[in-house]
């Protein structure tokens, strides 16, 4: 009799196992169908192929796990060998069209705040402000962009970016010693600060992190993420060019497309500091390469939520006798 009942109760258990497995299915067919309804006729065109994924988290656990990995373009190029060029997709609580498309990427830069609206996570916002020149658009916008893209051009202030970097650098690699590592992620994040407040308020760093941090010091700090440079352009070009490789002559004598190449974005929303990032990245390596030689030790790339070096590049340095 015991033996009966255990059997029943087995089967009473795989049975209500079965009917919520059944029922959680459904649930999730059904949702997706309702959201690609919804959206189907929200939007006037039919939208590009693709999936939403899992109710309300999506694809995001997928994109963050490809972002961690050593190849974080794998979540792309899957969706692209798939559905094409440009997909749907459903990450970080929003449904979202992706582009893999170089001329598309062109026309989304290129084009005004009416058709393509930029959105930013809401821990930047707060942080930059409403007035941020990320958050405004339209006519104040493209004023704003080329009152500040004209200041970075101005050449006085090339002048004295150029002599304040050598200083700052000069300075920072005075105290580099050859007994322990450098972390050049560190060190070049430090120059490049300074620099920019010396730039921008005319004040030594010293002198600043007292001001801004006096009044914040009880504050609420936020994280935020920043945007990552991105390389478009087809399957075909992107093999034959080997652009996995290091190669870092790749690009001489070859002419420098606007869409597939964007480190510092484009259209409405290209990088007003786009000659002051040149201007120092050519400063560092002329004084890296003369003073120093040096052996670098492991390292590997993080590509989320920033791109950064997991163990911040350490190198070990040994000064050339004839800087």
């Amino acid at each position: 009799m015991k033996t009966k009942k255990k059997k029943v109760w087995k089967m009473y258990i795989i049975m209500c196992s079965l009917l919520m497995t059944t029922t959680l299915l459904s649930a999730i067919i059904l949702y997706r169908r309702i959201k690609s309804a919804i959206l189907s006729s929200y939007y006037s065109s039919p939208l590009p192929s693709g999936t939403l994924g899992w109710p309300f988290i999506g694809e995001t656990i997928e994109f963050i796990s490809c972002a961690l990995s050593h190849r974080p373009e794998s979540f792309m190029d899957k969706r692209r060998r798939m559905y094409g060029k440009v997909f749907k997709s459903h990450i970080f609580g929003s449904a979202t069209l992706i582009s893999t498309d170089a001329e598309v990427s062109r026309i989304i830069l290129q084009s005004d705040a009416k058709t393509f609206v930029p959105s930013y996570p809401k821990s930047l916002t707060d942080l930059m402000g409403k007035s941020s020149i990320l958050l405004i658009s339209g006519s104040l916008q493209r004023r704003m962009h080329g009152l500040i893209g004209s200041f970075f051009k101005s050449p006085n202030l090339k002048a004295q970016i150029t002599r304040d970097m050598q200083k700052y650098l000069l300075e920072s690699t005075a105290k580099w010693a050859e007994d322990y590592p450098v972390y050049i992620q560190d060190k070049t994040k430090i120059i490049a600060f300074q620099v920019l407040v010396k730039a921008l308020i005319g004040l030594d760093t010293d002198t600043c992190l007292i001001v801004l941090l006096a009044p914040t010091i009880n504050g609420d700090y936020r994280n935020f993420s920043d945007g990552k440079c991105y390389h478009w352009g087809n399957e075909k070009s992107y093999k034959r060019s080997k652009n996995k490789r290091f190669n870092p002559w790749r690009w001489q004598d070859k002419e420098m497309i606007i869409c597939n190449f964007t480190p510092f974005g484009g259209g409405q929303r290209l990088y007003p500091g786009l000659d002051l990032a040149r201007l120092e990245t050519s400063i560092f390596p002329h004084h890296f390469v003369t003073q120093f030689r040096w052996v670098a030790e492991d390292d590997s790339i993080n590509n989320f939520p920033t791109v950064r070096m997991k163990r911040r590049m350490p190198i070990w340095v040994k000064r050339t006798k004839d800087p």
